[in-house]
């Protein structure tokens, strides 16, 4: 029998697949090397530099100017009838030096050009999510920072770039499915609020799981709380803190509330 936690963490995996667009491959599907000048099945699409700028041209003509002291090109390798060419601009500084464009090319000739993205990253890979092109940035390596420099995706579709959004954490994961699966205190016969009793604080959480803590987050006994959902050992509560002037919610075990008088 599977645990509550790994329950849920699966019924979220589900709810995640179904809601959302799958990651993209990570692996690499350009044409190997990069270019300035690659031919296409439906024109050639180059690169023109000039002092202050770079051109891009598309079946001899100039497509989009951007400004750039360079750029390559790199055909992602089509899956469809649709061509991407993606443009990785270069431009000189001390530390940043990259940005992008993809060039969407129809079987039609009705080139589109995305905005420029991702500037100062560094290229790690393209894929497809479904039919439509994902390209795979890396974040820059900052100097005294523990942990490894990210990967950004972002995905073209219906003529606009932006970024995939990225997949929730442990404790984001276990809340997500606990609230699609909670009871609603709303549809019990009983009142909806609680007066916290027993001993000690009683410790809010962003998930009904004793791992996900809100640090500083608590309350005490015969603190009164506003009482929304039901899962398990736990209820989601509301508590107005009357001395900060603000509210706080969250997950906390049920067995320290009890009805008020």
């Amino acid at each position: 029998m599977r645990a509550p936690w790994t329950t849920l963490l699966h019924t979220l995996t589900v709810l995640w697949l179904a809601g959302a667009p799958l990651h993209a491959d990570a692996a690499t599907t350009f044409d190997a090397g990069q270019r300035q000048r690659i031919e296409t099945r439906y024109g050639n699409v180059e690169v023109r530099e000039s002092a202050d700028s770079t051109a891009l041209l598309y079946r001899g003509e100039v497509l989009h100017t951007i400004t750039a002291a360079s750029a390559a090109l790199y055909r992602i390798t089509p899956q469809t009838q649709r061509e991407y060419i993606l443009v990785q601009a270069w431009h000189p500084g001390l530390y940043c030096h990259h940005f992008y464009l993809l060039l969407d090319l129809p079987e039609d000739g009705a080139a589109q050009v995305s905005k420029e993205f991702g500037e100062c990253t560094e290229l790690n890979g393209a894929g497809f999510a479904g039919p439509d092109p994902v390209i795979h940035l890396k974040e820059p390596a900052i100097a005294g920072k523990k942990t490894a420099p990210g990967v950004i995706d972002y995905v073209w579709r219906q003529g606009d770039i932006s970024p995939l959004p990225a997949a929730p954490g442990t404790c984001e994961a276990v809340a997500l499915a606990a609230k699609s699966q909670a009871r609603r205190a709303d549809a019990d016969d009983e009142a909806s609020t609680r007066r916290v009793i027993g001993s000690g604080r009683l410790q809010f959480m962003s998930s009904p799981s004793e791992g996900c803590r809100q640090a500083g987050v608590f309350i005490i006994p015969g603190d009164v709380v506003n009482i929304s959902l039901h899962y398990l050992d736990y209820t989601y509560v509301r508590y107005w803190n009357p001395r900060r002037g603000k509210e706080v919610e969250g997950w906390v075990r049920s067995e320290r509330l009890a009805e008020v008088n």
